[in-house]
């Protein structure tokens, strides 16, 4: 009896080849279905991140400019005199330097701390010296520092001097306190704070400076990176904010019709009114330019 013997067949070379092609061409596609997912993944997060600069820019801005003139009793006019870090032409409040084509730069004086001292002891009119419980705040730990400006009651404006307080800070001397106050009586300090767009660490970022804060560096004044342009108007006592931001990297596949480069843009413009202002207070007469009489009436 003969034995038959089956001979298992395997895949020819063609065939082989075909099957290797087909697997090529189904991970082609799944690859680059998957580099496209992670483009716009990425896309979609580089958008995301960018409004979220911008508006949080926004929010920090309008605070400030909703606070401009809290707080502020002197002229307006005499600005510069109580505040170095003005530019001289600052006889307003707030004040816009235009940039013209490039970011403009913004000044802002008022009272932006919640946080306020009292008086340790009585003051008596004429005084060019007072003691007070601290200003409870990050710039006020210790004590205030030669050039800061003081409101006390909400009445008179002081400066602080290397040997005590001047209600005239053009005065060669101390010029003293034109009235009495108890303890107790309320301490507030006034700051400028300015915002202006600056290159820092190869980003162009909008910086936030308070001027009586020493920084050790430029980056600690940064509030938001990637912010090209930044812009001030005022028409009839509205104040537009208008920042605009870029995308933290190049995209591809995306060209800016108007920059010629690969990142995304977002502009977020929006108007603002400040809760007060000097140019606000309903004055009749001034006494000097560090107080007022009567009681201001916002109107």
């Amino acid at each position: 009896m003969g034995t038959e013997t089956k001979t298992k067949r395997g895949f020819t070379l063609t065939e082989m080849l075909i099957a290797s092609g087909l697997a090529a061409v189904v991970l082609a596609a799944f690859m680059s279905s998957f580099i496209s997912e992670r483009k716009t993944l990425f896309m979609k997060n580089q958008e995301q991140a960018l409004q979220q600069t911008v508006r949080a820019a926004f929010t920090v801005v309008s605070r400030d400019l909703r606070a401009a003139g809290n707080g502020v009793i002197m002229r307006e006019s005499t600005l510069p005199n109580w505040f170095s870090t003005l530019p001289i032409a600052a006889v307003a409040n707030p004040y816009v330097v235009d940039g013209g084509s490039n970011p403009d730069a913004l000044y802002i004086v008022g009272a932006f701390d919640s946080a306020s001292a009292t008086l340790s002891n009585p003051l008596a009119a004429n005084a060019t010296s007072m003691t007070f419980s601290n200003l409870t705040n990050a710039y006020y730990s210790s004590s205030v520092q030669p050039g800061d400006v003081l409101v006390l009651g909400g009445v008179e404006t002081v400066m602080v001097t290397a040997s005590g307080i001047t209600t005239d800070p053009t005065a060669n001397l101390n010029v003293g306190t034109h009235l009495a106050y108890p303890a107790g009586t309320q301490i507030d300090s006034l700051a400028v704070i300015k915002y202006s767009v600056a290159t820092v660490d190869g980003k162009s970022s909008l910086l936030r400076e308070d001027t009586r804060i020493s920084y050790e560096a430029t980056a600690d004044k940064v509030i938001a990176e990637n912010i090209e342009d930044f812009q001030i108007s005022q028409l009839n006592g509205e104040w537009t904010v208008e920042i605009r931001g870029t995308t933290d990297a190049e995209l591809s596949n995306y060209k800016d019709a108007t920059h010629g480069d690969q990142r995304k843009r977002y502009t977020l413009a929006s108007k603002v009114s400040p809760r007060s202002s000097t140019a606000a207070l309903n004055i009749t007469s001034w006494d000097t330019d560090s107080m007022f009489t009567p009681t201001p009436a916002i109107v």
